[in-house]
């Protein structure tokens, strides 16, 4: 949801939310060790590249592609085939389907 709304990469939010947790851990005296300060520098940039390099491929083999008369839209409901405009018209999510 970060993400989509902010525009920002997956590693980065996902970083930037480990180091406030390892952070967080520091100030309230929780348990720290090397796998704590490995895993919340290196668990974003390790997602990012596995979808990037197989997650994305694989899925873009197996499914069909999505063809001009289906919206395709992120999960902020908005419809990248039109740029925004009309999918989310009442602002709650979903997006409204034509008969």
């Amino acid at each position: 949801m970060i993400v989509d709304a902010s525009g920002a990469k997956y590693r980065v939010v996902r970083t930037a939310q480990d180091v406030v947790f390892l952070i967080l851990a520091v100030v309230f005296h929780g348990a720290i060790g090397i796998g704590t300060i490995v895993t919340a520098f290196f668990t974003g940039p390790l997602i990012e590249f596995f979808t990037q390099r197989v997650s994305t491929p694989l899925m873009a083999s197996v499914l069909p592609p999505a063809t001009a008369d289906e919206p395709v839209t992120t999960a902020a409901g908005v419809d990248e085939t039109t740029g925004g405009e009309g999918s989310d018209a009442a602002g709650d999510g979903f997006t409204a389907r034509e008969n």
